[in-house]
């Protein structure tokens, strides 16, 4: 059975629904983890063991100082990226037995105390928390290579360093650019900055009076979006990730209950909107006839048994089966 979409709106699938429904239930919990667990770590900074590393340019030393590896402490001492990851699993696993027994006309029952839950949420977190890490190790190594070609002071270089942490690497770059930028008399507009700090910048320059307590102060307020926009990309992810698992983890449960055929597909549901990235356009017509339950799909970035297929993805899984007309 092929899968026709619509061109655009939202798809029909109640799966789709649910899925997206309770995902972005827990975004602001997730994001708020991720947000509470780097400002903890930047407030431990060893400033004076920095200051040290930087004076002698010896990356080790300036790790150590910043101590990267405290971040699975600092989440693990807060259990509220744990609670929404497991909560968004649960919840989505009891949305979708709700939808299947509406659909198949008999009970579904979905187990939240099942071992594939809890361990699935504490897995996705730690990976996270891997991620991340590396993520503050490559950003401070990139800060200390750009700030040596930029010429800048070692107090400046700490100052760069605390802002970058919680960024990913593509961006540690950008904060140090928009100073640099600054000093020289220019402005790149797109920059992730209110519209009030843009108005000012823009005056400013057109008057002369950049200084660099200013340059400083907007320095911070542009990390400070870029974190929190980095922030709301990890919650999205990983609450899709979350999301998915317990729409799967349902459909487990219930062919073992013996009330779902085992001959049902998964079929993969795009949001179709001019958001819609090609890469992920592409994996319904890949995988037409979709794919059994335990099987990946297709996709040009190679096997996946799920969204998100990658940051920010806003695809999500509906099922096929005998009995029942379209997508789940």
């Amino acid at each position: 059975m092929i899968a026709v979409q619509q061109a655009r709106g939202r798809p029909s699938s109640q799966f789709y629904r649910v899925a997206h429904r309770i995902a972005a239930r827990f975004e602001p919990a997730i994001a708020q983890a991720f947000l509470n667990a780097i400002a903890a770590l930047v407030v431990r900074i060893d400033d004076a063991a920095l200051a040290s590393g930087l004076a002698a340019m010896s990356l080790p030393e300036i790790e150590a100082a910043v101590g990267a590896e405290q971040l699975s402490g600092l989440l693990e001492a807060n259990p509220a990226l744990l609670e929404a990851l497991t909560r968004t699993a649960t919840y989505t696993g009891r949305a979708g037995a709700d939808v299947l027994a509406e659909a198949l006309g008999i009970g579904v029952r979905f187990n939240a105390a099942d071992p594939n839950v809890v361990l699935f949420a504490r897995t996705q977190a730690a990976q996270l928390v891997v991620a991340v890490t590396e993520d503050v190790r490559e950003a401070i190594r990139l800060v200390v290579s750009l700030g040596s070609q930029l010429g800048i002071t070692h107090v400046q270089q700490a100052r760069a360093i605390r802002q970058v942490v919680g960024l990913p690497p593509n961006w540690a770059e950008a904060p140090l650019n928009l100073a640099a930028e600054l000093r020289a008399g220019r402005f790149t507009s797109t920059r992730r900055l209110s519209a009030a700090d843009k108005a000012q910048i823009r005056s400013r320059l057109r008057k002369g009076t950049i200084d660099e307590a200013f340059i400083q102060r907007m320095q911070v307020k542009y990390a400070n979006s870029l974190r929190n926009r980095r922030a709301l990309n990890i919650a999205r992810t990983e609450s899709a990730k979350a999301a998915t698992h317990g729409q799967m983890e349902g459909w487990r449960q219930a062919t073992q209950q013996g009330v779902l055929p085992r001959n049902t597909r998964r079929m993969w549901i795009v949001t179709p909107d001019d958001r819609l990235r090609e890469t992920h356009r592409r994996v319904p017509i890949l995988n037409p006839d979709g794919v059994r339950l335990d099987e990946p799909f297709q996709t040009d970035l190679g096997p996946s048994m799920g969204p998100p297929l990658e940051v920010n993805c806003r695809c999500s899984l509906g099922l096929v089966f005998p009995g029942y007309r379209g997508v789940l």
